[in-house]
């Protein structure tokens, strides 16, 4: 073996040894596994790294790969973060990065604190490393202790047969390049083309690519998508066929256009094999004109409001007094998505928030629907307007007044925002339908957020020092939960207590305005509240759970329904201002929860995770993986309903996604 392969090797393996030391600190901590998969990715990345160092011997040019190091170690620690938040990493694709702005920047600088300091540190030595490593592979090169990559005194340079000048120099090296990427790429087409029966949620697939898995995969993701996609449409046709087949006596015909697809599988074919049951009530009285409020709370989680004594008894006593459901569900796991499900009465796309993924669409929604009734709409929020790109999204969503930062102080505290926005509707001269949303509640609740909120909003929150569930603590003791701890749901429970003072706050100002008698109010929450939850069908039940309650100006009191969602919400306000259901536009594909058909069901869809949810059984998948994997299922389910299932929920969120692509929602 000759001196060029040998160095070349030393330093191939020393890089691989510097990568892999770094993810396997990442991972840990991360607690994710290192698997073959990710070594084999690990040693790709390598492999590239110094055939990229290879294309010009010259420091100028090696000070451009420790920037793309650099960039890549920053994308790995904001992937930390947000993988503790989310169990997923980061989408980068060209619309995700083009919405990238101040309000986003902003947000980051709230999380760094997941990130463990031995992180931060292993980044930076790793940074230290790879400067060093190859300031020395430079010298040597310079040097001419070794070759070129293996070209130079290699049997290749036989083969080739041209002159070595730099030129070619740069040509072989960035042939080589390209050949260790395709190679890359053909086994990321080949995992996503043959994915693993336990991939049917991201967390357990990312678990063995790892970071740079995913990173490679969402980078070659431009050129294989098309082959997924046309599988997915194959495997809708399957589906329909041996649906066809498999169900005795009745036979499923999906319309051609792709939105009443899915609203005839959502509306018609998933109730008819769950066989649902519905409670059959009365619909409460409400006058046309009636004013509606809706009110969308921050990271309210059901198992919270539920701890003895509850940190939100006011909120608490609402629900219990008023209109409610047993099973209250979101339909995502952001906040934008969460006002658009319940504005507009449709899914958002499997893979992110509408902003990122649509939001050049066109849309018709509730304030629009209302407009022609002569409402005037309002929206309320102390946010950034860019964040979300909510200065493009509301006009679209045909809000007349949007009331956002300047105009409220950003993080402004929700009794503030509340009460101010009573003010505003109180002058109205129309009926109206206003939108609020909380912003206290949302993460992290640390110290310096506390502390922020008593310089910034003179709101002192005080950690809960009441007892905790004795189910929680135990939880939290577990190994599970290695940045979760009983400090940090005391502090949750004691921003819960501030919004739950602030609606008590904000009725008893509605009473005074005399507004209570005329006013319709939906108070729901927007996400679950992160991480914090077992892996059993009851963890799964308290992650996932939402308050939701309705209030009429008769303070109509029931328990209404089994399972519900934000994609319920419009249709059921259409239904009470209307007292019918004719009246509701055509793409709301979610039920009033008074209607007679109401199915009882859940569809929900965050960052390429699926779960469909009705009382009997618990479906979850994955879109990207395109498996899904039945959680929870009735007592003697046979094996051929089983797949008919999860052929149905498959294809369910597959057409969902698509009506999107299609811009199927203009008005």
């Amino acid at each position: 073996m000759s001196k060029s392969i040998k160095y070349n090797l030393i330093f191939t393996v020393l890089f691989f040894g510097l990568f892999v030391t770094y993810f396997a600190i990442y991972s840990y901590l991360l607690q994710l596994n290192i698997s073959y998969l990710h070594l084999t990715f690990i040693a790709m990345f390598s492999i590239s790294y110094i055939v990229l160092l290879n294309f010009i011997n010259k420091q100028w040019w090696y000070f451009i790969c420790y920037i793309g190091i650099t960039i890549l170690l920053l994308f790995s620690l904001v992937n930390f973060a947000y993988f503790q938040i989310f169990k997923n990493f980061i989408v980068f694709g060209p619309n995700q990065i083009s919405q990238v702005n101040s309000g986003l920047l902003y947000i980051f600088q709230d999380f760094y604190h997941l990130v463990p300091n031995t992180l931060y540190t292993s980044g930076a030595l790793l940074l230290v490393a790879v400067i060093i490593l190859a300031s020395i592979y430079l010298e040597i090169k310079i040097k001419r202790k070794i070759g070129d990559l293996l070209f130079q005194n290699t049997k290749f340079k036989i083969f080739i047969k041209i002159p070595s000048r730099p030129i070619k120099k740069i040509l072989l090296a960035l042939l080589f390049f390209v050949i260790i990427n395709f190679s890359i790429f053909n086994f990321v087409s080949y995992l996503q083309n043959n994915p693993k029966q336990n991939w049917w949620k991201n967390a357990q697939k990312l678990n063995e690519i790892g970071f740079l898995g995913d990173f490679y995969e969402q980078l070659f993701s431009p050129w294989i998508t098309t082959q997924a996609k046309n599988e997915n449409s194959s495997t809708m046709a399957t589906t329909e066929k041996s649906n066809d087949k498999k169900i005795a006596e009745k036979k499923y015909i999906l319309p051609e256009d792709i939105l009443e697809q899915t609203k005839y599988i959502y509306q018609t074919i998933l109730p008819d094999l769950a066989k649902t049951t519905n409670k059959i009530i009365g619909l409460p009285q409400i006058a046309p004109d009636t004013n509606v409020l809706i009110i969308q709370l921050e990271s309210v989680s059901d198992w919270a409001i539920n701890n003895d004594p509850s940190p939100m008894p006011f909120l608490k006593s609402l629900i219990k007094d008023n209109i409610s459901v047993d099973n209250f569900h979101a339909n995502s796991c952001q906040t934008v998505n969460a006002e658009f499900t319940s504005l507009c009465g449709y899914w958002p796309d499997s893979e992110g928030t509408i902003d990122s993924t649509h939001l050049q669409n066109d849309f018709n929604c509730l304030p629009q629907t209302l407009k022609d009734k002569n409402y005037e709409s309002y929206y309320f929020h102390s946010d950034l307007p860019n964040f979300y790109s909510r200065d493009v999204l509301l006009p679209k969503w045909s809000f007349d007044y949007t009331y956002l930062t300047p105009y409220f102080r950003q993080k402004e505290d929700d009794e503030f925002v509340f009460l101010h926005s009573l003010d505003i509707l109180a002058e109205s001269e129309k009926p109206f339908l206003a939108y609020v949303l909380s912003f206290t509640t949302h993460s992290p609740h640390n110290d310096e957020l506390i502390d922020y909120n008593l310089e910034k909003n003179n709101l002192k929150i005080t950690p809960w020092r009441d007892k905790l569930n004795p189910e929680y603590v135990e939880l939290l003791e577990s190994e599970k939960h290695r940045y979760e701890n009983k400090k940090l749901i005391e502090n949750y429970y004691g921003f819960l207590k501030t919004t739950d003072d602030a609606l008590k706050a904000t009725f008893t100002k509605l009473s005074e305005l005399d507004m209570l008698n005329d006013t319709l109010i939906v108070i729901h929450n927007d996400h679950r509240f992160y991480s914090f939850f077992s892996d059993d069908f009851k963890g799964w039940q308290q992650y996932n759970l939402m308050p939701f309650v309705i209030i009429t100006p008769e303070k109509d009191k029931m328990l209404i329904q089994d399972t519900a969602s934000h994609l319920d919400i419009a249709p059921t306000i259409l239904h009470l201002l209307n007292q019918d259901t004719t009246k509701i536009p055509q793409h709301f594909t979610g039920h009033s929860l008074f209607a007679d058909d109401f199915p009882n069901q859940v569809l929900n869809k965050c960052l390429d995770n699926v779960y469909y949810a009705n009382k009997d059984l618990l479906i979850e998948g994955s879109n990207k993986s395109n498996i899904y994997h039945m959680s929870k299922e009735p007592q003697n389910m046979t094996s051929e309903n089983k797949e008919n299932w999860l052929s149905w929920v498959k294809t369910l969120a597959q057409t969902s996604d698509q009506v999107l692509d299609q811009n199927k929602l203009q008005p």
